[in-house]
């Protein structure tokens, strides 16, 4: 390899090192370019699917606890009103 090197002219041999950088700067764009468009697919199909469902999740725990406070409430107060909120909770969990 080094007989290589020096039997190539000067002119080839200042030019070698800037040409190896720019064909790596080259392959290292194609390569951040394609990691960043499979990474924006996988954003949206987090933001399509998985948020929704997770937002959805989530108010169903707050109504679920919203439920078992509200039951519990009827229970100690032995009031029929409270036993109705709780089943308007109850079907807006359904």
């Amino acid at each position: 390899m080094l007989k290589l090197l020096l039997r190539l002219p000067l002119f080839w041999r200042v030019l070698l090192p800037p040409g190896i950088s720019i064909a790596c700067l080259i392959i290292y764009a194609v390569f951040t370019t394609t990691v960043f468009t499979q990474n924006n697919q996988r954003l949206e199909g987090v933001r399509d699917v998985q948020f929704p469902l997770l937002d959805t999740l989530t108010a169903n725990v707050a109504a679920q606890d919203k439920l078992v406070s509200t039951l519990n409430a009827a229970v100690v107060a032995a009031d029929n009103d409270t036993l109705h909120t709780a089943e308007q909770v109850a079907d807006k969990i359904r």
